[in-house]
């Protein structure tokens, strides 16, 4: 039966046979290998063709060669197929699944070259053994090398995949100072061990540890931007985090980025702050980009991210502010005709006009605004009175020389006198239609269908005749002009008896 030859670090090893084994009687027993087989089976035997002897010895220097042939061609087989079958061959084999492998995958192949190699007659396995012994041993060797190569790498691979956790954990916790210390620290120990199996130099390993905490920062800002841009922007230009240039630069990039609209809508929508005299003191950027805009955070921007972010804020000002104003030109014309109505309608505020108009602007047309508003209470106001008691009034509030604010006082006072003049004129055009329309006392519309109403209507007038004159000036008049036309028609349609009783 076959010899089973056991393997010892990866080389055939042949137990004794006592000397079992198929041999020609009287042949010499003479030691096998490869090459002297082959020298043999080389010879030709026409050499030899009147000595039988080393005939036979040359047939069976060429049997045993072709046998050893086949063994070996079996043995690369085997090993080619353990080592490189697209299934389940060793060196296609990573990570845990290359550790978990090659123990089993060595067995294996060991235990099927030992089957080939006991099938074999002695002096065969004595000629082919070595090579076969080299072949197994190289391919021991070779996927001891690729083990080794591969249980690094797993065990690089599993620090790596840990790495990334932590840093994603850590990200979820982007404002937790302490759980992001701790976090570090474990990162840290990780590269510690990531260096100690590469054996890096410090200078290496100092390298790695600055990348990764590049990157531990970037990841971390980025998951707060997604839920807070602002935050996330603000939070960073204060941190002074020992981040790589070039990343610290990209990554404030990218935070602006994501925050400039918020900040612009954040500036746009600011309340607007007066200082003691009424002026807008935080819109100034509305007309001068290089102005503060009140805002901290906005104005310690570099001088391009802020320019970026106010003329944003003034887009959205002025698209918001168009959109109002129809409505507050409405709401500016009503406010005055209620005045000049005697209404007493709710005067509108600075803040209102620099809403829609901004700063200097809405200043401009809000004192306008003031002037005309006084204007048109002071025609209520003067409506009914003499005019003398006008003239008596503006020169009370005519301001005085010297005054610290004579330019302003001056405006106003001319406003009251636009406003007795405007009165005075109306009075004179048509002062019974003045009356009538300003509910003076005792002044009603004529009635030319009730006679008894008209009679006590024109009488009450007459009455008033020159009282209203001294009041109010001009020529006596007893019908407003378009009674006077009504007039002419009631009396042409009228009969001698009405024309006679109207005109008395």
């Amino acid at each position: 039966m076959p010899i089973v030859p056991t393997f010892q670090g990866g080389v055939p090893q042949v137990r004794s046979t006592g000397g079992s084994g198929t041999t020609r009687v009287g042949s010499p027993v003479e030691p096998f290998d490869y090459s002297r087989v082959l020298a043999q089976a080389s010879r030709p035997l026409e050499d030899f063709s009147n000595s039988l002897t080393e005939s036979l010895r040359i047939n069976h220097a060429r049997t045993v060669k072709a046998e050893s042939d086949d063994a070996e061609r079996q043995v690369m087989g085997i090993i080619d197929s353990a080592m490189n079958d697209p299934q389940n061959g060793f060196m296609l084999q990573h990570g845990k699944n290359a550790i978990d492998a090659f123990e089993p995958a060595m067995q294996k192949m060991t235990a099927d070259v030992d089957k080939v190699v006991g099938a074999l007659q002695p002096q065969v396995r004595e000629a082919v053994g070595s090579r076969l012994s080299d072949r197994l041993s190289n391919a021991v060797q070779q996927a001891g090398g690729w083990f080794a190569r591969q249980t690094q790498k797993y065990h690089l691979d599993s620090s790596e995949a840990r790495i990334s956790a932590l840093h994603k954990d850590a990200a979820n916790h982007y404002a937790d100072t302490a759980y992001l210390q701790k976090s570090w620290s474990s990162i840290n120990d990780e590269i510690e061990y990531t260096a100690s199996l590469l054996g890096m130099p410090p200078e290496k390993a100092k390298e790695m540890r600055d990348a990764q905490y590049s990157l531990f920062q970037s990841e971390r800002y980025g998951a707060w931007a997604q839920d807070d841009p602002v935050g996330a922007f603000v939070h960073f230009r204060g941190e002074k985090a020992d981040i790589d240039p070039d990343v610290r630069g990209k990554l404030e990039a990218q935070l602006f980025s994501q925050s400039r609209d918020l900040l612009a809508l954040q500036l746009a929508s600011s309340p607007i702050h007066f200082d003691d005299k009424g002026n807008a003191v935080n819109l100034a950027w509305m007309d001068d980009p290089l102005a503060s805009t009140g805002n901290a955070f906005i104005d310690s921007l570099s001088k391009s991210q802020r320019l970026d972010v106010i003329l944003k804020a003034r887009q959205l000002r002025t698209s918001r502010a168009s959109e109002m104003r129809d409505g507050f030109t409405t709401d500016v014309a009503n406010n005055l005709a209620e005045a000049s109505m005697g209404e007493n309608p709710q005067p509108l505020a600075l803040s209102q006009f620099v809403e829609v108009y901004g700063g200097k602007e809405g200043q401009k047309r809000f004192d306008q605004y003031r002037l005309d508003f006084r204007e048109n209470t002071a025609k209520w106001d003067f409506r009914t009175m003499g005019d003398a008691d006008i003239a008596s009034t503006l020169s009370a509030m005519k301001p005085k020389s010297g005054s610290e604010n004579y330019a302003q006082e001056m405006k106003a006072f001319n406003s009251l006198a636009k406003a007795a003049q405007a009165v005075q004129r109306d009075r004179r055009d048509d002062k019974i239609a003045f009356a009538i329309a300003n509910q003076a006392a005792g002044y009603e519309p004529l009635d030319f269908t009730n006679d008894a109403a008209l009679r006590s209507q024109l009488s009450f007038r007459s009455r008033q005749l020159d009282s209203l004159q001294q009041k109010w000036g001009g020529a006596p008049q007893v019908l407003s002009k378009n009674e006077s036309t009504e007039l002419v028609k009631a009396l042409n349609g009228a009969t001698v008896d009405q024309r006679i009783s109207i005109l008395s």
